[in-house]
């Protein structure tokens, strides 16, 4: 018979530990499109923005129950995929009334000190949301 080789468990004293504990707000938003749009509104940054204006919304998905399912069901991403998530969120552009223009170009912003390349959308990237 022969012998495994296995790479032994490691013996030490472990480093100092803390028990960590991550405390959710219980609280609830029951109307949160309407709570959205007044907070929104509050703001003042429509005001900053001319009738024209085209706006890019980002869309994120963290905390979602069968998020990973959903992501897997999609094979590229693509702006295709990137619609496709949105309108399986409930995000279509009946719903929301405007146009969804998701796409996976993108414009180059910068380079951090370590290397990370900073991206912003292409159609966001444009210099028409803001008035003069």
């Amino acid at each position: 018979m022969q012998e495994r080789s296995t790479i032994p468990f490691p013996r030490g004293q472990l480093p100092p530990l803390a028990h960590v504990a991550q405390l959710l707000p219980q609280d609830h938003i029951i109307d949160v499109r309407r709570e959205t749009q007044q907070r929104l509104l509050q703001s003042g940054l429509l005001n900053s923005l001319r009738p024209d204006a085209q706006v890019g919304i980002t869309a994120g998905s963290r905390g979602m129950g069968g998020f990973v399912d959903l992501l897997a069901g999609i094979v590229d991403a693509t702006e295709e995929g990137q619609t496709e998530i949105l309108r399986r969120l409930g995000v279509t552009e009946e719903m929301i009334g405007a146009p969804i223009r998701a796409t996976m170009q993108t414009h180059a912003l910068g380079t951090s000190e370590t290397g990370a390349i900073a991206h912003l959308d292409s159609v966001a990237a444009k210099p028409t949301a803001l008035s003069s």
